[in-house]
Protein backbone atom coordinates (compact mmCIF):
# COMPACT_ATOMS: atom_id res chain seq x y z
CA UNK A 1 0.00 0.00 0.00
CA UNK A 2 2.55 2.23 0.64
CA UNK A 3 4.55 1.34 -2.49
CA UNK A 4 0.82 2.41 -4.30
CA UNK A 5 0.91 5.86 -2.07
CA UNK A 6 3.95 6.93 -3.50
CA UNK A 7 3.44 6.07 -7.14
CA UNK A 8 0.13 7.68 -6.67
CA UNK A 9 1.71 11.27 -5.60
CA UNK A 10 3.02 12.15 -8.69
CA UNK A 11 -0.20 11.10 -10.66
CA UNK A 12 -1.93 14.34 -12.45
CA UNK A 13 -5.04 13.24 -10.41
CA UNK A 14 -3.49 13.76 -7.20
CA UNK A 15 -1.89 16.77 -7.82
CA UNK A 16 -5.72 18.08 -8.62
CA UNK A 17 -6.59 16.52 -5.35
CA UNK A 18 -4.00 18.18 -3.38
CA UNK A 19 -4.66 21.55 -5.05
CA UNK A 20 -8.84 21.32 -4.51
CA UNK A 21 -8.12 20.95 -0.79
CA UNK A 22 -5.33 23.95 -0.70
CA UNK A 23 -7.83 26.00 -2.51
CA UNK A 24 -10.70 25.06 -0.16
CA UNK A 25 -8.64 26.41 2.75
CA UNK A 26 -7.44 29.91 0.87
CA UNK A 27 -8.77 32.96 -0.09
CA UNK A 28 -7.03 33.63 -3.41
CA UNK A 29 -5.55 30.03 -5.72
CA UNK A 30 -2.71 28.11 -5.69
CA UNK A 31 -1.72 26.63 -9.32
CA UNK A 32 1.08 23.92 -9.97
CA UNK A 33 1.28 22.86 -13.74
CA UNK A 34 3.76 19.79 -13.12
CA UNK A 35 5.54 18.02 -9.86
CA UNK A 36 8.17 15.14 -9.35
CA UNK A 37 7.85 13.39 -5.56
CA UNK A 38 9.77 10.82 -4.66
CA UNK A 39 10.11 9.99 -0.90
CA UNK A 40 11.77 7.08 -0.96
CA UNK A 41 14.44 8.78 -3.42
CA UNK A 42 14.62 11.92 -1.41
CA UNK A 43 13.53 13.90 -3.77
CA UNK A 44 10.31 16.70 -4.75
CA UNK A 45 10.39 19.06 -7.17
CA UNK A 46 7.46 21.41 -8.31
CA UNK A 47 7.37 23.08 -11.91
CA UNK A 48 5.38 26.45 -12.71
CA UNK A 49 3.59 26.82 -9.11
CA UNK A 50 2.05 30.62 -8.24
CA UNK A 51 -0.84 32.06 -5.65
CA UNK A 52 -2.99 34.58 -7.42
CA UNK A 53 -5.50 36.67 -5.19
CA UNK A 54 -9.65 36.72 -5.58
CA UNK A 55 -9.77 38.60 -7.83
CA UNK A 56 -6.85 36.78 -9.94
CA UNK A 57 -4.28 38.82 -9.59
CA UNK A 58 -0.33 37.40 -9.36
CA UNK A 59 0.75 37.64 -6.25
CA UNK A 60 3.93 34.87 -5.76
CA UNK A 61 5.08 32.34 -8.52
CA UNK A 62 8.32 30.58 -9.25
CA UNK A 63 9.41 28.19 -12.01
CA UNK A 64 11.10 25.26 -10.53
CA UNK A 65 11.78 24.47 -7.22
CA UNK A 66 13.51 21.14 -6.11
CA UNK A 67 14.75 20.21 -3.02
CA UNK A 68 16.85 16.93 -2.03
CA UNK A 69 17.90 15.76 1.18
CA UNK A 70 18.78 11.89 2.97
CA UNK A 71 17.13 10.38 5.58
CA UNK A 72 19.97 8.90 7.01
CA UNK A 73 21.04 11.25 9.64
CA UNK A 74 17.60 11.56 10.94
CA UNK A 75 17.44 9.44 13.14
CA UNK A 76 20.47 11.01 14.54
CA UNK A 77 18.34 14.10 15.20
CA UNK A 78 19.04 15.97 11.77
CA UNK A 79 17.67 16.85 9.03
CA UNK A 80 20.16 17.31 6.48
CA UNK A 81 18.92 18.56 3.44
CA UNK A 82 21.71 18.67 0.64
CA UNK A 83 20.31 20.86 -2.13
CA UNK A 84 17.45 23.35 -2.54
CA UNK A 85 16.86 25.17 -5.72
CA UNK A 86 14.79 27.82 -6.84
CA UNK A 87 14.64 29.56 -9.80
CA UNK A 88 12.96 32.39 -10.93
CA UNK A 89 10.63 33.36 -7.81
CA UNK A 90 8.29 36.26 -8.02
CA UNK A 91 6.79 38.46 -5.84
CA UNK A 92 4.02 41.90 -6.15
CA UNK A 93 3.72 42.92 -2.68
CA UNK A 94 1.54 45.88 -1.99
CA UNK A 95 0.86 47.41 1.15
CA UNK A 96 -3.14 49.19 0.98
CA UNK A 97 -3.94 52.48 2.47
CA UNK A 98 -4.88 50.64 5.64
CA UNK A 99 -1.57 49.55 6.07
CA UNK A 100 -2.58 45.71 5.31
CA UNK A 101 0.06 43.24 2.81
CA UNK A 102 -1.76 42.47 0.22
CA UNK A 103 -0.55 38.77 0.83
CA UNK A 104 -2.03 38.34 3.64
CA UNK A 105 -5.65 38.78 2.48
CA UNK A 106 -4.77 34.70 0.52
CA UNK A 107 -4.77 33.65 3.93
CA UNK A 108 -7.75 32.69 6.51
CA UNK A 109 -7.19 34.56 10.05
CA UNK A 110 -7.74 32.37 13.39
CA UNK A 111 -9.71 33.54 15.74
CA UNK A 112 -7.70 32.12 18.76
CA UNK A 113 -3.89 31.21 19.30
CA UNK A 114 -3.32 28.22 19.26
CA UNK A 115 -2.03 26.19 22.64
CA UNK A 116 1.25 26.03 24.31
CA UNK A 117 3.13 23.04 23.73
CA UNK A 118 3.48 21.77 26.29
CA UNK A 119 6.30 19.11 25.09
CA UNK A 120 8.40 22.08 23.35
CA UNK A 121 11.91 22.64 23.96
CA UNK A 122 13.68 24.45 26.21
CA UNK A 123 14.76 28.43 25.15
CA UNK A 124 17.91 27.76 23.25
CA UNK A 125 17.58 23.89 22.75
CA UNK A 126 17.00 23.05 19.43
CA UNK A 127 14.60 20.07 18.80
CA UNK A 128 16.43 19.08 15.36
CA UNK A 129 19.40 19.96 14.27
CA UNK A 130 19.25 21.40 10.44
CA UNK A 131 21.98 21.34 7.69
CA UNK A 132 21.89 22.76 4.39
CA UNK A 133 24.42 22.09 2.07
CA UNK A 134 23.53 23.77 -0.70
CA UNK A 135 21.07 26.46 -1.47
CA UNK A 136 20.48 28.78 -5.10
CA UNK A 137 18.46 31.09 -5.50
CA UNK A 138 18.37 32.73 -8.87
CA UNK A 139 16.47 35.47 -11.60
CA UNK A 140 14.21 36.64 -8.54
CA UNK A 141 12.14 39.66 -8.78
CA UNK A 142 10.28 41.32 -6.25
CA UNK A 143 7.69 44.30 -6.87
CA UNK A 144 7.20 46.34 -3.90
CA UNK A 145 4.01 49.41 -3.11
CA UNK A 146 3.21 50.79 -0.19
CA UNK A 147 0.59 52.88 -1.53
CA UNK A 148 0.31 55.41 1.88
CA UNK A 149 4.01 57.08 1.23
CA UNK A 150 4.04 56.13 -2.46
CA UNK A 151 6.95 54.27 -2.57
CA UNK A 152 7.49 51.82 -5.31
CA UNK A 153 10.77 49.48 -5.05
CA UNK A 154 11.24 46.34 -7.83
CA UNK A 155 14.46 44.28 -7.21
CA UNK A 156 15.71 42.55 -10.23
CA UNK A 157 18.04 39.65 -10.74
CA UNK A 158 18.26 38.47 -6.96
CA UNK A 159 20.67 35.76 -7.09
CA UNK A 160 21.65 33.96 -3.26
CA UNK A 161 23.72 30.87 -2.59
CA UNK A 162 24.22 29.73 1.23
CA UNK A 163 24.92 26.87 3.48
CA UNK A 164 24.14 26.65 7.37
CA UNK A 165 24.72 24.16 9.99
CA UNK A 166 22.09 25.38 12.69
CA UNK A 167 23.71 23.66 15.70
CA UNK A 168 27.28 24.61 14.93
CA UNK A 169 26.10 27.76 14.32
CA UNK A 170 28.44 28.16 11.17
CA UNK A 171 27.14 29.07 7.52
CA UNK A 172 27.60 31.70 5.10
CA UNK A 173 25.25 33.57 2.92
CA UNK A 174 26.45 35.53 -0.48
CA UNK A 175 23.60 37.82 -2.07
CA UNK A 176 23.85 39.60 -5.34
CA UNK A 177 21.65 42.27 -6.97
CA UNK A 178 21.50 43.29 -10.80
CA UNK A 179 19.40 46.17 -10.18
CA UNK A 180 17.15 47.98 -7.80
CA UNK A 181 14.58 50.54 -8.43
CA UNK A 182 13.50 53.22 -5.78
CA UNK A 183 10.55 56.02 -6.88
CA UNK A 184 9.30 57.91 -4.19
CA UNK A 185 7.49 61.22 -4.81
CA UNK A 186 10.86 63.20 -2.77
CA UNK A 187 13.13 61.06 -5.21
CA UNK A 188 13.99 58.28 -7.85
CA UNK A 189 16.60 56.25 -8.18
CA UNK A 190 18.25 53.26 -9.39
CA UNK A 191 21.05 50.93 -8.01
CA UNK A 192 23.04 49.26 -10.43
CA UNK A 193 24.58 46.82 -8.37
CA UNK A 194 25.05 45.24 -4.88
CA UNK A 195 26.83 42.33 -3.50
CA UNK A 196 26.40 41.31 0.02
CA UNK A 197 29.18 38.39 1.72
CA UNK A 198 28.72 37.35 4.85
CA UNK A 199 29.36 34.39 7.20
CA UNK A 200 28.38 33.00 10.48
CA UNK A 201 30.96 31.67 13.12
CA UNK A 202 29.42 30.88 16.48
CA UNK A 203 28.41 33.59 17.78
CA UNK A 204 29.82 36.30 15.42
CA UNK A 205 28.26 37.24 11.75
CA UNK A 206 31.13 38.17 9.61
CA UNK A 207 30.05 41.34 7.06
CA UNK A 208 32.80 40.18 5.09
CA UNK A 209 32.03 42.91 1.97
CA UNK A 210 28.90 45.04 1.27
CA UNK A 211 29.13 46.63 -2.38
CA UNK A 212 26.48 48.89 -3.86
CA UNK A 213 26.73 51.22 -6.81
CA UNK A 214 24.12 53.79 -8.68
CA UNK A 215 23.20 53.61 -12.26
CA UNK A 216 25.92 55.80 -13.22
CA UNK A 217 28.50 54.56 -10.89
CA UNK A 218 29.29 57.75 -9.11
CA UNK A 219 28.36 56.57 -5.81
CA UNK A 220 29.70 53.63 -4.09
CA UNK A 221 28.90 52.13 -0.94
CA UNK A 222 31.16 49.78 1.01
CA UNK A 223 30.88 48.37 3.96
CA UNK A 224 33.10 45.53 6.21
CA UNK A 225 33.06 44.36 10.23
CA UNK A 226 31.22 41.92 12.44
CA UNK A 227 28.64 41.52 14.88
CA UNK A 228 29.52 39.46 18.22
CA UNK A 229 27.19 37.79 20.99
CA UNK A 230 24.44 38.28 18.28
CA UNK A 231 22.16 35.89 20.20
CA UNK A 232 22.83 37.42 23.53
CA UNK A 233 24.44 40.68 23.92
CA UNK A 234 25.34 42.06 20.30
CA UNK A 235 28.05 44.23 19.90
CA UNK A 236 28.92 45.95 16.70
CA UNK A 237 32.51 46.32 14.51
CA UNK A 238 31.48 47.87 11.45
CA UNK A 239 32.87 50.58 8.51
CA UNK A 240 30.95 52.11 6.29
CA UNK A 241 32.86 54.15 3.09
CA UNK A 242 30.59 55.95 1.01
CA UNK A 243 32.19 57.81 -2.30
CA UNK A 244 30.25 59.72 -4.23
CA UNK A 245 30.47 62.24 -7.04
CA UNK A 246 28.73 65.54 -5.48
CA UNK A 247 27.55 66.80 -9.22
CA UNK A 248 25.08 63.85 -9.08
CA UNK A 249 23.01 65.75 -6.32
CA UNK A 250 22.50 68.66 -7.81
CA UNK A 251 18.95 67.89 -8.16
CA UNK A 252 18.31 67.56 -4.76
CA UNK A 253 20.61 69.92 -3.22
CA UNK A 254 20.13 73.53 -5.39
CA UNK A 255 23.40 75.64 -5.34
CA UNK A 256 25.38 78.37 -7.33
CA UNK A 257 27.43 77.12 -8.90
CA UNK A 258 26.24 73.69 -8.40
CA UNK A 259 27.90 71.10 -6.62
CA UNK A 260 31.01 69.48 -8.33
CA UNK A 261 33.94 67.07 -7.10
CA UNK A 262 34.38 63.68 -5.02
CA UNK A 263 32.97 62.87 -1.94
CA UNK A 264 34.27 60.37 0.82
CA UNK A 265 32.60 59.51 3.90
CA UNK A 266 33.96 56.82 7.01
CA UNK A 267 31.15 55.95 9.08
CA UNK A 268 32.81 53.63 11.87
CA UNK A 269 30.31 51.82 14.75
CA UNK A 270 31.98 50.12 17.49
CA UNK A 271 30.53 49.20 20.93
CA UNK A 272 26.94 47.32 22.13
CA UNK A 273 23.81 47.21 19.95
CA UNK A 274 21.96 49.51 22.24
CA UNK A 275 24.89 51.99 22.82
CA UNK A 276 27.22 52.12 20.17
CA UNK A 277 29.88 54.54 19.81
CA UNK A 278 30.17 56.11 16.10
CA UNK A 279 32.65 58.58 14.04
CA UNK A 280 32.16 59.95 11.39
CA UNK A 281 35.11 61.68 8.80
CA UNK A 282 34.90 62.90 5.33
CA UNK A 283 37.52 63.90 2.47
CA UNK A 284 36.67 66.00 -0.07
CA UNK A 285 38.68 65.99 -3.63
CA UNK A 286 37.94 69.43 -4.52
CA UNK A 287 34.68 71.23 -6.99
CA UNK A 288 32.55 73.16 -5.76
CA UNK A 289 30.65 73.49 -2.35
CA UNK A 290 28.02 76.21 -3.30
Amino acid sequence: LTLVAVGLANTDMARRLLLSRLNDTLNGQISLEDHDIALFGSRIELRHLALRSPDGELLAALDRLLINWRWRDLPGGTLHISEIAIDAPRANLVVNRDGRLNLLDVFPTSAEDPPADSDAPAEGQLPINLVVADFRLNRGQVDFRHLPSDLHLHLADLGAESDLDLKARKGQLNLRLAGVEIDTPQIETRIAAMDLHTALEGDAIHLATLSLATDQEQTRLSAQGRMVDWNQDPHLDLKLTLESELAQWSALVPADPPLSGALTMDLTVAGPLGDPTARLAASYGGGHLG
